[in-house]
């Protein structure tokens, strides 16, 4: 698959580095500050199937986006979790009012 991009080997320590370097990236996106006030929020799951150990099961994806008087939307925090149940929404929204 990834020949169809151009490149016919890669290793695994270069895809853990990259993966490294995104994951700092993702979390200083998710500790900025949000500097605009935000009257509408968006709260949404979507599920996929993934390696958890030595096996695969299906994970939620938990995004919480806002939009902004402009009209601006904007990705306000996720989580990965093992399901979409009151607890971890709340637990979620309250991570995001910090």
């Amino acid at each position: 698959m990834i020949s169809h991009l151009g490149i016919e080997k890669i290793s695994a320590s270069y895809v853990s580095n990259v993966a490294k370097d995104l994951d700092s990236k993702v979390i200083e996106f998710l500790s900025r500050p949000v500097e605009s006030h935000i009257p509408y929020l968006f709260v949404d799951a979507s599920y996929f199937k993934i390696l958890d150990g030595i096996k695969y099961s299906n994970k939620a994806l938990l995004v919480i986006a806002g939009v902004n008087k402009d009209g601006i939307r904007e990705i306000l925090s996720d989580r990965i979790a093992d399901c979409e149940d009151e607890l971890t929404w709340e637990d979620l929204l309250l991570d995001l009012k910090d």
